[in-house]
């Protein structure tokens, strides 16, 4: 049972500011029955299965009450009322997240911090479908929360398990199910409960010689796995290897350079290391960001492929790219149904659209994309997307740039903190973007960013307009799972004014089991084309079960 009430923030109690309150107080009483007198009445949608949920017909006491199950794959809600005013203002929407309740790190007595190197900047991660519980690792202490940082604890590990040095220098963190973890230089722990592992060849990892890990960055509640039963939690890599964790500390090593020659045809002399490691919008795949030089003195190539830990195919896809020998590159996939993905490096953001084949630099209005150029000499620290498309980079120094994902241009962000604060960008309980603050005192302290009015306060000076008035589907949810025989039919429809060439497009990735056939219809008046598209899915005449 939700209770929803609408408050007033210049008359609101400090405890409905701080969404701590459970009950309304006697101003946002008669606020919430006068719109409720006009007309108001909010209403739950789920994001991921776009469910509806309505409240009971009376209000009790200023409040509207809402029952909804608690499930684990639909845990993101938007609470949305109706186009009504009171004195020419609305009740804005307000996004939440539903969950179970979950675990935080114990703080142990004695336990001593654990923290990367001195000077250095912020470090997070999140559990792709909870990301309110997320990591920080900081320059004095590492944090963990369930509550995107209304609440936390310090993660310390046991004395005598590493020395003073080494406590100081983990280099990457990764969030699982399994526990927190952490690279130290080149080697992998992990700090689960009250206990701190090294982990290594008992647990058929090497001991050494480790670069990266990460985990998932988008939630895939709803997948089908064809030969396994069991999908990674966490990508473990070296030079030339690859390994991933399942459920329960198990590992496997699934990929060598040594395999990929042989899959890519290329010499068996050539010199081909892996670049970084990341997981794709896909629920099953992994992508693979190589390094391919002949004498490695000035350029080295950069390309990709994708590995499906399902089948273990490996499809070496279109994308390639020229970087300095010095420069390295991180990826962070969009979550789409094909594969897109931004990368950055110290100064620039490329970006790869169309099942990467649509390849380039993020301009900006000056220095040709360098952002480092237009931020004071800062460079990259971190980037962000979220499920809108949204995609905050961060400079080292909290400048703040912007784009859209399929958009080639950036724009910057009005400064919004010091030079001097350490801070990261994450996403909160409602999976929309906030800020993260740890200071020198060993405090860390979360900020609401107000991502689209700042984004507005800058964009329209750049006199853009969308090239279309209306963009509607009949797509109502984002899983839809076939038996053989099954049907389905969509539309999408889009207005946009005459003269300007604007088309719907439906594209297909993956093995090609099903049949599409596609009616297109126009309708033109009063200077605006309507264009309708009707598509039908079927089963292909004849698919591997």
């Amino acid at each position: 049972m939700i209770t929803i009430w609408i408050y007033d923030p210049e008359n609101a109690a400090p405890d409905e500011l701080q969404w701590i309150a459970d009950k309304p107080s006697v101003y946002s009483v008669l606020l919430s029955k006068l719109l409720a007198s006009l007309g108001q009445k909010p209403v739950i949608h789920t994001i991921l299965r776009r469910k509806v949920y309505f409240p009971n017909e009376k209000m009790d006491n200023g409040t509207w009450h809402i029952t909804i199950p608690m499930t684990d794959n639909d845990i993101l809600m938007e609470i949305k009322g109706k186009p009504v005013a009171l004195q020419d203002c609305f009740t804005a929407d307000s996004r939440l997240q539903l969950t179970y309740p979950l675990w935080t790190m114990a703080e142990v007595s004695g336990y001593l911090p654990i923290s990367s190197p001195r000077g250095s900047q912020l470090m997070a991660d999140w559990d792709a479908c909870f990301p309110s519980v997320a990591v920080v690792v900081a320059d004095m202490e590492t944090f963990q929360t369930n509550d995107s940082f209304q609440s936390w604890t310090r993660v310390r590990v046991p004395p005598n398990m590493l020395s003073d040095e080494d406590r100081h220098k983990v280099s990457d963190v990764s969030f699982s199910r399994d526990g927190i973890f952490l690279l130290i230089i080149d080697r992998l722990f992990i700090r689960r409960y009250y206990i701190f592992l090294r982990l290594g060849k008992l647990f058929d990892l090497p001991d050494d010689g480790i670069i990266g890990i990460t985990s998932r960055k988008w939630c895939w509640t709803n997948y089908l796995l064809k030969e396994k039963e069991k999908r990674s939690n966490v990508a473990i890599w070296t030079k030339h290897e690859v390994y991933l964790e399942y459920s329960f500390l198990t590992f496997a090593k699934v990929m060598t350079t040594d395999k990929l020659k042989g899959h890519l045809h290329l010499p068996p002399s050539s010199t081909v290391v892996i670049h970084n490691v990341e997981y794709t919008g896909h629920p099953l795949e992994l992508a693979l960001l190589l390094e391919y030089c002949t004498t490695c003195t000035n350029l080295k190539q950069m390309f990709l492929v994708i590995y499906n830990e399902d089948t273990t195919h490996v499809i070496c896809k279109d994308f390639t790219l020229d970087i300095s020998v010095n420069s390295f590159l991180i990826p962070y996939f969009i979550y789409s149904a094909i594969p897109e993905l931004v990368l950055w490096d110290k100064h620039k953001i490329y970006y790869s659209y169309n099942n990467l084949t649509d390849t380039g630099v993020v301009q900006t209005p000056t220095e040709f994309g360098n952002l480092s150029k237009l931020s004071h000499d800062s460079t990259i620290h971190d980037v962000v997307i979220d499920y809108d498309g949204n995609v905050v980079v961060k400079m080292e120094n909290n400048i703040m740039f912007y784009f859209k994902v399929k958009m080639r241009d950036a724009v910057k962000l009005h400064l919004w903190t010091n030079s001097m604060t350490k801070s990261i960008v994450s996403l909160d309980t409602s999976g929309q973007v906030y800020l993260i603050y740890v200071f020198q005192n060993g405090t860390i302290q979360p900020q609401k960013y107000p991502l689209k009015m700042e984004v507005q306060s800058v964009a329209f000076k750049t006199k853009e307009k969308c090239p279309f008035v209306a963009f509607e589907s009949s797509i109502s949810h984002p899983f839809h799972f076939f038996d053989k025989g099954d049907k389905l039919s969509v539309w999408a429809e889009i207005v946009y004014p005459e003269n300007i060439g604007l088309s719907i497009i439906v594209e297909s990735y993956g093995p090609k089991i099903l049949d599409m056939t596609d009616q297109i219809s126009y309708d033109i008046g009063f200077g605006h084309c309507t264009k309708t598209l009707d598509g039908h899915f079927g089963d292909a005449k004849s698919f591997d079960l």
